[in-house]
């Protein structure tokens, strides 16, 4: 009796294990729509990994949302409990001033609460219309998602 009893809550606790890690995997690496206040679907694809929210920006699909871009990112990363954000920029075709304004003022909201704000996947010309607005420096901008994670250095060979 003690035997199966014991190989019962083995194969239960395994099965709880298998689902937690399939439910934690599905949170972590999940790409999902956001939604605004007002419903509408909006143009960001959400990924959480450890202590960082990735946000990719797309151009937007049909209703643009309401809500500011700023704003949506920031209620983003305090529903998900982070304080680095990397925004993903790959698909963005040019850099115009309403989104350059709502950028700075989403880097001002995480600098205020101790966090870090990367960009990644800016094109080159963005990268010289932030350094021509002298944006640069509040904006931090990396060729690649791993870049804006572990900064600008990334070792070439394994240790």
């Amino acid at each position: 009796m003690d035997a199966q009893l014991k190989m019962t809550t083995k194969s239960l606790r395994a099965s709880r294990r298998e689902k937690a890690g399939v439910d934690a995997d599905i949170l972590q690496a999940s790409e999902m729509r956001s939604r605004d206040s007002a419903g509408f679907e909006s143009d960001l694809i959400v990924e959480r990994g450890p202590n960082v929210l990735f946000v990719k920006l797309t151009p937007p699909g049909g209703t643009p949302p309401k809500t500011p871009l700023a704003d949506r990112i920031w209620l983003l990363m305090r529903q998900h409990f982070v304080n680095q954000l990397v925004l993903e920029l790959e698909e963005i075709g040019k850099l115009d001033d309403a989104l350059v304004t709502e950028l700075v003022r989403l880097s001002e909201q995480i600098a205020e609460a101790g966090g870090a704000f990367r960009i990644s996947g800016l094109s080159h010309r963005n990268r010289r219309a932030l350094e021509y607005r002298h944006l640069n420096g509040q904006l931090p901008a990396y060729r690649t998602r791993a870049e804006a994670l572990f900064g600008s250095w990334l070792p070439t060979q394994p240790r």
